[in-house]
């Protein structure tokens, strides 16, 4: 992945971190957030955040399903067709092979566990999604913590919204 779109990946992951770690009164804090010279991966500085470098452009066939070593996926192997990624929340799990390829073009995919996140913070997370390009959302029954964050070779997780 070149270094720009590398940048773009992590101002996204960033942005939607901060805001999701902020309460819809608040604001978040971008400066603090936005790549430069000095800093250049500014996730690196938000305990818990997982980083791996994945070769970017590895499709699958549509019938072919890929076993991630992380769960949700945060980058790897992936299907051409993204998933909508245009401020979607989705009502049901989604494939995770077109969740992937949206993360590979700098979306943001917020997962949850429908079982161990009430109502109020699924809608919570919503209004954090809904209408924001390149964000998506959907359940993931079998995360094993409430709330996952991932962007292309990152990931956060979270035990509340």
């Amino acid at each position: 992945m070149n270094k720009q779109l590398r940048a773009t990946v992590v101002v996204s992951a960033v942005l939607a971190l901060a805001s999701c770690a902020n309460s819809l009164e608040g604001s978040p804090r971008p400066d603090a957030f936005v790549p430069s010279i000095d800093n250049p991966d500014p996730s690196e500085a938000i305990d818990g955040v997982v980083t791996v470098d994945y070769p970017a452009a590895q499709h699958v066939r549509p019938n072919e399903r890929v076993a991630y070593t992380y769960s949700p996926p945060f980058g790897g192997r992936h299907d051409s067709v993204w998933a909508n990624c245009t401020g979607v929340v989705y009502p049901q799990a989604i494939r995770t092979e077109n969740a992937v390829h949206s993360l590979e073009h700098g979306a943001v995919w917020i997962t949850y566990n429908p079982d161990l996140v009430s109502s109020e913070d699924q809608a919570r997370l919503a209004q954090r999604v809904e209408g924001m390009s390149y964000t998506l959302m959907s359940p993931y029954p079998t995360l094993d913590s409430p709330i996952s964050l991932q962007s292309w070779g990152r990931q956060l997780k979270l035990d509340n919204a």
